[in-house]
Order: structure tokens, then sequence, then C-alpha cells
């Protein structure tokens, strides 16, 4: 009698494995890229954050304090709000994770008094992701100079609105 035989063959197991480290390869990919989409939105969302706070101090500073402003300082990676000028102490000093860089359209300070919303023009500060693709790799907050308002904006070619100028 002939035994039936169950089980598998070696090719077959190694074709198995083959397909199982391609996917494994594509979803790691896909891991990575929205590890990053994560880190640049997150990063984008606590500047904004950390802006609207540093606003708001420079408003409850006019009670105290009509003199001194409050400033942000931007770096390639990193930030540090500036609520003291005289001791140059700071709010918070926050480092970006390192596939983000940082730049400003208007050089590396932005400051609120608290006699106005900003001593700047309108500003752009866009956070770039060195790992997305070149279509998603962007975010950028726009700055109203006459309100304040602060907006995000994801396009890769951001522009300011009428009212914002």
């Amino acid at each position: 009698m002939f035994r039936s035989q169950k089980g598998f063959a070696l090719i077959e197991l190694l074709v198995a494995i083959a397909i199982l480290g391609i996917l494994a390869g594509i979803a790691g990919i896909n891991l990575r890229y929205g590890i990053a989409k994560n880190d640049l939105t997150t990063a984008t969302s606590q500047l904004a954050a950390d802006i609207r706070t540093m606003q708001q101090l420079s408003m409850e500073k006019a009670i105290d304090d009509t003199s001194a402003a409050i400033n942000i300082t931007f770096a390639t990676g990193s930030y540090q709000i500036i609520t003291d000028q005289s001791t140059n102490t700071g709010f918070s000093s926050r480092t970006l994770p390192s596939s983000i860089t940082l730049s400003s359209s208007n050089g590396n300070t932005l400051a609120f008094n608290p006699s106005n919303l900003s001593t700047n023009t309108a500003t752009m500060v866009t956070l770039t992701s060195s790992i997305l693709p070149k279509t998603e790799n962007k975010q950028t907050i726009i700055i109203s100079r006459m309100t304040g308002r602060i907006r995000i904006d994801t396009s890769s070619t951001p522009a300011y609105r009428t009212e914002e100028i």
C-alpha cells in the first residue's frame, strides 16, 4: 500500500518565505512613511500650539509689563520660546525629530509684544520631512500679522490669503 505524503516540499516553504519577506518589506516601508508623517504632523501641531501660547502670554504680560516682548527663536532642528529678555530664560525649548527641519520666511525670530499681536509681517514657518516624498513632505504654519491668526497649510505650495498679509 502507498502511504499518502502529507506536508510541504522544501520549494513550497521557500516560496512562502519569499512571499512573506516581500510583504514584510512593503509593510516596513509604509510603516516608515506613516511614522514620518505622524512626526511631521505632531511637530507642526506642537509648534502652532506653542505660538498660540506665546500670543496668550504676551497678552497676559500686558497687564504687568508693557515693554518686554516674547520671542520664539528658530534653529534648523529646534526652537525656543523666550519669555524674559533680561534674563534670556525660556518658557520652553523643543527639539524636533531628526528627520524634520524648520525654516521661517522672516528670519530666525518671531516676536509678540503686549501692545500688538506681532512685530513681524505675515510669517510662514515651514517644517519639512527628509523621509516623505516631495508631495507630502511639508507643513506650513501661516501667521497673520494683523489678527495673529494661526493656520496650518499642508499643501506643497502654501500661500498667504488676502486677509493675512
